[in-house]
């Protein structure tokens, strides 16, 4: 199992879109999301295998890969 880090930028969404994505983050990777000190995004790990598909991001949200 090789493990990714990935940063989120969620700043766009609404509180419910966020809550929604925090659930399905928090489901499926293997940290949960870590919150940055804005509170406008966050980090979270994921085994290289798995799909983002069950994560549904929203087209808005920025998402890159750091580790």
């Amino acid at each position: 199992m090789s493990l990714q880090v990935y940063k989120i930028e969620f700043s766009p969404l609404s509180p419910n879109e966020r809550k929604e994505l925090f659930d399905r983050i928090n489901r499926f990777s293997y940290t949960g999301l870590k919150f940055s000190p804005d509170l406008q995004s966050g980090e979270f790990t994921m085994d290289e295998l798995y799909s983002f598909e069950f994560l549904e991001i929203p087209e808005n949200c920025h998402l890159t890969q750091i580790l």
